[in-house]
């Protein structure tokens, strides 16, 4: 490695002007001490003599720049040392070291960025509870005197609905798990759905044939997405429903999700499931979204919604108000929170940077009663966020 200012390449080329230099000047000396000594030798011998000095000053020169960066004082255990000097000069040395420097410290700021960083703030201690005013007692209480008086003094029948498909085997157990749990504390039955999944289109269609199969069976049906996780488990299903609405779904940066809603048992929702499930130009369709949840979009009226049937020359949808008028929209803290990315690390990780109001409208805070983690990819990241907020469910929901 070079110490000189002027690198490797700069070392070389002076080594050898130096030895060519001293050469010259030997053959110049030995010409002159063997008789030939006309004016054109003796001019000869003094320009490669002032070259060997020029040659020899410019070398002493390089090396003061390197030596004057460690000047020690003739007084013992002092010394003058400039540290920026040996960096400076250092750095200016091959440039492999200099690479592997950089890739060292991109390494390092990589590595601190996706474990310290990017760890969701909800997993560190904390004694925060959000308040979900969607949840409040008064709210609640009012909410459920408004349904008939069959259901309000009785435990509602409730089946909680889901599917797996390919997912990680621990993840799946501890979805599982999780359900299961919460399903036994509120008497409440969950219904596993793997073999009803119909192949013929995206799976996540599959959610309203299968509803439609079983809740003729219930009061209400809960559609929970494998990637959700019940969090709260003192919230209830009775706390959430109302007598004026059929269906209750939370929004998400991305406007209704249908990762988590609710369908009530009557005749309208059976209906508006057949209804969703036939809007089969959404699938076949150029946008490459072709999941249900655009289906449900369609029926609501969404904008993004409205402006595709546009482009593809589909009419919007005449029954808009009606489905408006049956669909309960509620805070996302009531079931549908999410986590937010802290920073962008990498194409290779889709992580998304964090802005207020951009991406983070329903971010999860402790005491939330549901936690989905809708678009989280790559599928290592999700599942990596699902096992340990897993490990957190109904730990983190009374106020310290």
């Amino acid at each position: 490695m070079a110490s000189g200012g002027s690198g490797s390449g700069g070392d070389v080329e002076l080594g050898w002007l130096e030895s060519g230099a001293r050469g010259a000047t030997t053959t110049a000396k030995k010409r002159s001490l063997s008789g030939s000594t006309g004016g054109s030798a003796s001019r000869e011998n003094s320009d490669f003599e002032q070259d060997t000095d020029r040659l020899l000053g410019a070398r002493g020169a390089q090396g003061d720049r390197v030596a004057s960066a460690f000047t020690f004082s003739s007084n013992p255990g002092t010394s003058s040392f400039k540290p920026l000097t040996v960096v400076r000069s250092w750095w200016r040395g091959p440039k492999t070291w200099r690479s592997l420097v950089g890739f060292a410290a991109a390494l390092v700021m990589y590595v601190y960025l996706v474990s310290v960083v990017n760890t969701p703030r909800q997993l560190y201690p904390e004694t925060t509870v959000r308040f979900c005013p969607y949840l409040d007692v008064t709210n609640i209480e009012r909410r459920r005197s408004s349904l008939p008086p069959a259901l309000q003094n009785v435990p509602l029948r409730v089946g909680l609905v889901t599917f797996f498909g390919n997912l990680d085997p621990d993840v799946r157990a501890a979805s599982i798990k999780n359900k299961q749990d919460y399903a036994n504390r509120h008497s409440y039955e969950v219904i596993v759905a793997d073999d009803e999944i119909d192949k013929s289109r995206p799976a996540a269609w599959s959610k309203f044939p299968i509803l439609e199969k079983y809740l003729p069976e219930y009061d209400y049906l809960m559609w929970v997405d494998a990637d959700a996780i019940f969090m709260n488990m003192t919230i209830r299903v009775e706390d959430i429903v109302d007598a004026e609405h059929d269906l209750f779904f939370a929004r998400d940066e991305g406007d209704i999700n249908s990762g988590v809603f609710l369908v009530r048992n009557t005749d309208w929702a059976m209906w508006w499931l057949k209804e969703a499930w036939s809007q089969t130009w959404l699938i076949t369709g150029s946008h490459p979204f072709k999941y249900e949840q655009r289906a449900i979009h369609y029926l609501y009226g969404t904008d993004g919604l409205q402006k595709d049937a546009r482009r593809h020359n589909h009419e919007l949808y005449p029954r808009v108000d009606e489905v408006r008028g049956k669909t309960a929209v509620v805070p996302y803290c009531a079931f549908n929170s999410n986590i937010c990315e802290e920073f962008w690390t990498g194409l290779a990780l889709f992580r998304r940077i964090r802005w207020p109001g951009w991406f983070c409208d329903n971010i999860y805070a402790n005491g939330d009663f549901i936690i989905h983690f809708a678009g989280k990819s790559p599928a290592s990241w999700r599942n990596w966020l699902f096992l340990k907020f897993a490990e957190l469910a109904d730990t983190k929901n009374n106020l310290v």
